[in-house]
């Protein structure tokens, strides 16, 4: 998994079905901005993309709710 490796975190992953109103395929692709507006995003790797948000995610800084949400558990 990307995340697990450019992070470094060995976190647990549970994977699950669709959940009602989830669509069936996600596709990811700037061809049409890239063509119609002349736009290039800074990032266009998966890891280069978790590296460049895992970066801001630890320098940003924290607030009371970040601890709260972490003690909650979380289902995806």
């Amino acid at each position: 998994m990307a995340t697990k490796k450019v992070t470094g975190v060995n976190f647990p992953v549970r994977y699950e079905g669709r959940r009602p109103g989830d669509p069936p395929v996600l596709v990811a692709d700037a061809g049409k901005t890239r063509a119609r507006f002349g736009w290039v995003p800074s990032y266009d790797d998966l890891e280069g993309i978790i590296y460049s948000a895992w970066q801001w995610e630890q320098k940003r800084p924290k607030l009371p709710i970040d601890r709260q949400v972490r003690q909650e558990k979380i289902s995806f």
